[in-house]
């Protein structure tokens, strides 16, 4: 099985693409590794408007906040089902990805 499928959805794979202009499984998972070594997690958040908004999405999942942008994995697979940009409004107006 391709490395790359094994941790991230073939959802995640097009969001990347679209969403970060990210294409390549090389380039993905090291995005990916990235995330995970640096991103903030939900439960290491202040509490805040950030922490609330997360909370609202559920808590069937594992979020992760990384360069302005929210990434979401399985509880249980651990693979990245998808990810979006935060909205403005919790990033001061810059949504650029970066």
């Amino acid at each position: 099985m391709n490395e790359s499928r094994s941790k991230i959805t073939l959802h995640a794979v097009r969001r990347m693409k679209s969403r970060l202009r990210l294409s390549g499984s090389k380039k993905q998972l090291k995005l990916l590794d990235e995330v995970l070594k640096n991103g903030i997690r939900e439960e290491d958040l202040e509490d805040g408007v950030i922490k609330d908004f997360l909370a609202s999405k559920g808590d069937d999942t594992i979020k992760i906040v990384y360069n302005n942008f929210v990434y979401i994995f399985g509880k249980n697979s651990r693979k990245l089902i998808t990810l979006y940009e935060l909205p403005c409004e919790y990033t001061g107006g810059k949504n650029d990805g970066q």
